[in-house]
């Protein structure tokens, strides 16, 4: 199973990726991307859904809406299941982040943006959801580093002088643990600009039915968050500032911050003060303890 996997990626990288496109329903079916057997499934599953993430990328453009739907369905479960790597997880973030675009394109009449904002609405949810996770990991996260640095400095007192300086460095695994999870963070902060600038869009007319608007009357043009939409992407905030305490270096935590802010820019005002209005008591107990959040 594990040679097909890596025969098919192989395949990927070559002209003649073009003959697995037309298998993309057949691949999206896990029982015979990765089986059934228990093992194939432990053992599989990362490079089955790489493999995937890979061919959806080339193909966005020309998936049905259904096959959009399915393909967030998988993706999103795969980004909340804690079997799977932090750079699985990543990597459904962004395959998710890239469908964006195909799916508010297919946006054409009132039918298909009624069902692309329901997919979009999709993803924010997977996005917000693992803001919430996030928001208990990180702490217990950064608890446990302490930990470790006590650990070491008992260790460092007890062994030679020597052996101290080599040990001042953390443990590999947890640095890239750490290291693992502020991509993850990134990518999530990042492609919540671009989730909610679509969703806002996403019943505006695009600029190719701008000319037709005006003779078509059965598209109400709307722009901006519903209030259902508001109150979920407050939950962006609401968990995500509790991810900043990842970023202790200045740069990182003023590049991280400028992203939430890039976020906000891009929402209509109402919605800002809307959302605002939902997350502001948890803001206030943030900005007690972090006063960059001001």
């Amino acid at each position: 199973g594990r040679q097909l996997l890596v025969g098919l990626k192989q395949v990927l990288n070559t002209e003649y990726r073009r003959g697995l496109f037309p298998l993309i329903d057949t691949l999206l079916d896990e029982r015979v991307l990765i089986g059934t057997g228990r093992v194939c499934i432990e053992t599989l599953r990362p490079l089955a859904y790489t493999l995937l993430a890979e061919l959806v990328h080339y193909v966005r453009g020309d998936l049905s809406l259904p096959q959009l739907s399915r393909i967030i369905y998988l993706f999103s479960r795969n980004m909340h299941d804690s079997s799977l790597t932090l750079v699985i997880h990543t990597t459904s973030a962004r395959l998710m982040l890239n469908l964006v675009e195909p799916i508010y394109e297919k946006g054409i009449d009132q039918p298909s943006m009624d069902e692309a904002r329901i997919l979009l609405g999709r993803i924010l949810d997977a996005f917000v959801g693992k803001f919430r996770t996030l928001k208990r990991t990180i702490p217990q996260l950064l608890e446990e580093g302490e930990e470790g640095k006590e650990h070491q400095n008992l260790r460092m007192k007890l062994e030679v002088p020597l052996q101290t300086v080599l040990n001042l460095q953390p443990p590999l695994e947890y640095t890239k643990e750490i290291n693992d999870y502020k991509s993850l963070i990134r990518t999530l902060v990042l492609g919540m600009k671009t989730i909610i600038w679509s969703i806002t869009h996403a019943h505006w007319p695009r600029p190719q039915q701008q000319s037709q608007q005006s003779s078509n009357l059965s598209v109400q043009p709307f722009r901006g968050l519903r209030e259902d939409e508001v109150r979920k992407t407050s939950g962006v905030l609401k968990s995500g500032v509790h991810c900043l305490a990842l970023f202790k270096e200045k740069d990182e935590e003023r590049d991280i911050l400028q992203c939430f802010s890039q976020m906000l820019a891009i929402m209509e005002a109402r919605d800002i003060m809307d959302m605002f209005s939902f997350c502001m008591p948890d803001l206030f107990d943030c900005m007690i303890t972090n006063n960059q959040l001001l």
